[in-house]
């Protein structure tokens, strides 16, 4: 009976122990308080780390967003010089325009350098009639000199409006 007890005993010890255990360790936590500082310490813990890795972060996003920065900043100035350098072209291609546009109007009416073209018609006439006397005579020759003179006098208003000068 005696072996009979002692080995009750150890079973039901070694049943109840776990379950008496579990018990008196939360109501230990609970009597003394542990369990909701513990928790809280935890739970700063965790607040504590996340909010340094949010400033890690943070960091490295504005560590980022000032390469970002000065990579466009960069960009912008290569942009600014590649539009001064198309400007630039832009300008040296109407200029080169314009010199051709005066080279084939010059082209056109080369006669009209001379120096007697440049005067009025009348005076014109009259230097003219002064060179070659018995051309002048007649009505066909002024004529035609009256339209060449015409000519040229419209070459100089087209070559002046264009800006040939």
């Amino acid at each position: 009976m005696n072996k009979t007890l002692f080995i009750v005993a150890i079973v039901g010890t070694a049943i109840l122990s776990p379950v008496v255990g579990m018990g008196i360790g939360e109501t230990r936590s609970l009597i003394l308080g542990l369990a909701p500082d513990e928790a809280i310490l935890q739970l700063s813990d965790k607040i504590d780390e996340q909010r340094i890795t949010a400033e890690q972060v943070q960091a490295e996003n504005d560590q980022k967003t000032g390469e970002l920065q000065s990579v466009v900043a960069d960009q912008q100035t290569q942009l600014a010089e590649q539009q001064r350098m198309i400007d630039e072209q832009a300008k040296a291609n109407a200029e080169s325009k314009k010199l051709m546009e005066c080279q084939a109007l010059q082209k056109n009416v080369s006669y009209c350098n001379e120096k007697k073209y440049k005067l009025s018609l009348d005076a014109f006439l009259k230097e003219s009639k002064a060179e070659n006397p018995p051309a002048m005579e007649s009505d066909e020759v002024v004529a035609a000199m009256k339209r060449s003179w015409k000519r040229c006098q419209d070459f100089y208003q087209e070559y002046a409006a264009n800006g040939c000068d």
